[in-house]
C-alpha cells in the first residue's frame, strides 16, 4: 500500500508542475487600452502582484541609467487606439530565459499560445521585424507566418512578420522614472525612431532609427562601436543577406500548399509535446497501480 501511496503522491506532483508551466507562459486578449494601461498603479516591493500583472510577483527591473528596482511588471503589448494583449511571464517575450538581453536577435519574433485558448491552438508572433533589418547584420526573422492574422503586426511577408508603419506596435512595462514608478507604453522593438527615450524595454534608438536590443552592436550611444572593419562587415552583410532573401524566397516556394495547421509556433510544439508527454505518464502510472 506504501508504494501505491507514493505513485499516487509524485502522480499528483506531476500534474501540478505541469498544469504550472502549461499556464505560465502565453497572451491574453484584454480589454485595456494604452491610456488604461499608462494610468495602472505599480506595486512595489510585494510578494503578490495584481490579476493585470504579467506575474504573479514582483521582479527586478534596471533603469536607462543603471538603477535597480523591485516592482510587479504589467508587459502589454498595443496598438493606438485599440485594445491591448497581455503577456503572461516574468521575462522579455524576446528573452524567455532568465539570461538577460541577447547580443543578436536568434530569439526574436516567437509566436506565443492564447492562455484562452483551450485548444492550444491559437498563437500569435508578437514581435516583428523592421524591412530594413532583414538584410542587416541582425539577420532579423521570426517564426514562420502563413497569413497577416499571425503577426500582431498584421503584416506577414514571405513568412516573415513585418513591422507596419501605419500600424506602429507599443510594449507597455514598468519603469522608474523622476522618482516614480510607473507603467509607460513606448515604442516595440524595430519601430521607427529619432531618440532613445522613444523605445520600450529600455532599449536605444540604433544607428539604423530603430528600437534595438540593448546590446546588440551599431548603436549611436555604443563606445564600443567603431567604423574600424566597416568595409569587411559590409561586404560579409551582403553576402549574408543575399543568402538570407533566397532562402526566404525558396521557402515561400516550397510552403505555397502549406495550411495553417502546419505553422506550430516554437512554444506551442513544446506545450504539446509536454501534453503528450503528460497524457503518456499519466496513462502509464495509471495502469501500473491498478
Amino acid at each position: 500500500m506504501t508504494n501505491k501511496n507514493n505513485y499516487i503522491y509524485y502522480l499528483l506532483i506531476f500534474i501540478i508542475t505541469y498544469k504550472s508551466y502549461a499556464n505560465r507562459y502565453g497572451f491574453k486578449y484584454t480589454d485595456y487600452t494604452i491610456n488604461d494601461i499608462e494610468n495602472f498603479k505599480v506595486i512595489i516591493n510585494k510578494t503578490e502582484c495584481p490579476e493585470e500583472s504579467s506575474y504573479h510577483h514582483s521582479i527586478q527591473f534596471t533603469s536607462r541609467t543603471g538603477e535597480k528596482y523591485q516592482s510587479c511588471d504589467y508587459q502589454y503589448y498595443c496598438h493606438k487606439n485599440e485594445k491591448c494583449i497581455k503577456v503572461n511571464t516574468p521575462y522579455e517575450i524576446t528573452d524567455p530565459t532568465d539570461s538577460g538581453f541577447y547580443n543578436d536577435y536568434s530569439n526574436f519574433g516567437m509566436a506565443w499560445l492564447n492562455l484562452e485558448d483551450n485548444n492550444k491552438n491559437d498563437t500569435l508572433i508578437i514581435d516583428s521585424c523592421n524591412e530594413i533589418s532583414l538584410s542587416s547584420e541582425k539577420n532579423c526573422k521570426t517564426d514562420i507566418c502563413l497569413s497577416h492574422s499571425d503577426c500582431f503586426s498584421k503584416n506577414c511577408i514571405n513568412h516573415i512578420c513585418i513591422t507596419n508603419p501605419d500600424y506602429p506596435s507599443y510594449t507597455c512595462r514598468t519603469v522608474f522614472e523622476n522618482s516614480e514608478y510607473k507603467v509607460k507604453c513606448l515604442k516595440s522593438y524595430e519601430e521607427k525612431c529619432e531618440k532613445d527615450i522613444e523605445c520600450a524595454n529600455e532599449s536605444p534608438c540604433g544607428i539604423d532609427n530603430l528600437c534595438t536590443l540593448r546590446n546588440f552592436k551599431g548603436f549611436k550611444n555604443d563606445i564600443n562601436n567603431t567604423n574600424m572593419n566597416n568595409d569587411n562587415d559590409n561586404n560579409n552583410d551582403n553576402n549574408n543577406s543575399n543568402s538570407y532573401i533566397n532562402n526566404i524566397n525558396n521557402l515561400n516556394n516550397t510552403n505555397t500548399n502549406t495550411n495553417n495547421n502546419n505553422s506550430s509556433s516554437s512554444n506551442a510544439e513544446v506545450h504539446n509535446k509536454l501534453n503528450s508527454l503528460y497524457k503518456v505518464i499519466i496513462l502509464l502510472i495509471t495502469l501500473f497501480i491498478l
